[in-house]
């Protein structure tokens, strides 16, 4: 674990040279700022903000915990008992945590991590062993009062592993909130993230930093649904030589969203690869911000970057900002990027009703096709059943993509 510790201070140190701070965590530290003055805060968020708005988070010594220890925890919301059921090492700076429990699914299911955050979680640290066969994490945070999280994931060399994140509803005297996610990934580690945001009606800010070592993978599928004034950032951080990082993201907007998303890959080592593709849908007068970075050091030889963001306009009074960037300081590599905005084809449409669907239903076939890939590509059976409930889409909605339509070329069946 000291091995860990140290290479995680060794990355961030090389990493402050260059790195900046993320946009979203000072967008909502000032965020913060202005509702502090306002006085929207209660005395425990108060206390929660102090660590939010206070000083350059430290890591210190983990707490190392056998497989079915309790651990009773002296914590700001109380004495909790902590159940780990299977091995885990977390920060000892714990006071903020509330109810963090590893436990079950089921008799046959991998693990499963659920976080109910009562008030805010200051710095859990996660680290999945290589002593351990494949396994899945699950966290799901359920806001029933908190700011938000900051948790740290350490995947050690060789592990492959998979981690589902996903919010509940908050409520809607809850001012903000705030995620702050790190994922170092050991060297030749295959791990898979899931993150699916629903109902986050409080302006939320959600950034995730993930540092790769050399020929680690890294598959990243992100959703927002029903997130109004979301904030969704994503920077890879790839540092060790073939390393991989592909990130595939899904919105939905509708009404007076406004959602920002941020997709970047810094690529700081020979032959590494990323791949992000965002496609999302536009409805009433929803605005989407979108920017993705990619960037090739001088130190990035003969490595690939491919970017491109799609949207779908379903409304004439919605709105779409993209700004796609390259950044290459070296020769010897491959970097491309594009970003499109398109609209329901009249002609598609007329052809799926001619063929016995209501308006509606071809509308939802279309948008099916349109976000399938990125529908398909989401490695959490059960998040994508739930996905296609909240797009209203069918399975044979899903396989009807697979049938030909005619593009507007082509002549229109009789």
């Amino acid at each position: 674990m000291q091995h860990i510790i140290s290479q995680i201070k060794i990355i961030k140190d090389n990493l402050n040279q260059t790195r900046r701070e993320p946009r979203f965590i000072k967008e909502g530290r000032d965020f913060a700022f202005s509702l502090l003055k306002e006085k929207k805060f209660t005395k425990e968020q108060l206390a929660a903000l102090e660590m939010l708005l206070g000083k350059e988070e430290k890591l210190s010594e983990p707490l190392e915990i056998s497989a079915g220890e309790v651990v009773s925890i002296d914590s700001a919301a109380g004495n909790i008992d902590m159940n780990f059921l299977e091995y885990t090492e977390l920060e000892k700076n714990l006071e903020f945590f509330s109810n963090y429990i590893f436990h079950n699914i089921s008799q046959d299911s991998d693990i499963m991590v659920l976080a109910n955050l009562a008030v805010f979680s200051s710095g859990g640290l996660v680290l999945v062993s290589a002593e351990h066969e494949t396994r899945h994490f699950f966290m799901h945070y359920h806001q029933s009062a908190p700011l938000g999280f900051v948790v740290a994931w350490v995947v050690e060399s060789g592990v492959a592993a998979q981690i589902t994140v996903s919010s509940g509803a908050e409520p809607k005297e809850l001012p903000m909130s705030f995620g702050l996610d790190r994922v170092f990934v050991g060297e030749g580690v295959a791990l898979e993230i899931s993150n699916f945001y629903n109902e986050c009606q409080a302006k939320s800010f959600f950034t995730r930093e993930i540092f790769l070592e050399a020929n680690a993978s890294c598959r990243v599928w992100g959703a927002s649904f029903n997130c109004p004034a979301a904030r969704i950032f994503n920077q890879a951080y790839l540092a060790g030589e073939k390393a991989e990082y592909s990130y595939r993201g899904l919105y939905r907007a509708g009404g007076t969203d406004e959602i920002s998303i941020i997709a970047n890959a810094h690529h700081m080592a020979e032959r590494s690869t990323s791949d992000i593709v965002v496609k999302g849908t536009l409805d009433g007068s929803a605005f989407i911000d979108f920017v993705g970075d990619l960037e090739l050091s001088k130190d990035a030889k003969l490595s690939n970057a491919h970017l491109v963001e799609s949207g779908l306009q379903l409304s004439a009074s919605a709105k779409k900002r993209s700004l796609p960037i390259l950044r290459v300081h070296t020769n010897d590599v491959g970097a491309k990027h594009g970003s499109s905005t398109t609209q329901l084809d009249a002609d598609r449409l007329f052809y799926l009703q001619s063929r016995g669907l209501e308006r509606d239903e071809a509308r939802s076939v279309l948008i099916g096709g349109f976000l399938g890939e990125i529908i398909d590509a989401c490695p959490n059976e059960d998040v994508r059943e739930l996905l296609q409930n909240k797009l209203r889409i069918t399975n044979d909605e899903l396989r009807i993509r697979q049938i030909h339509v005619p593009s507007p070329s082509s002549p229109r069946a009789p």
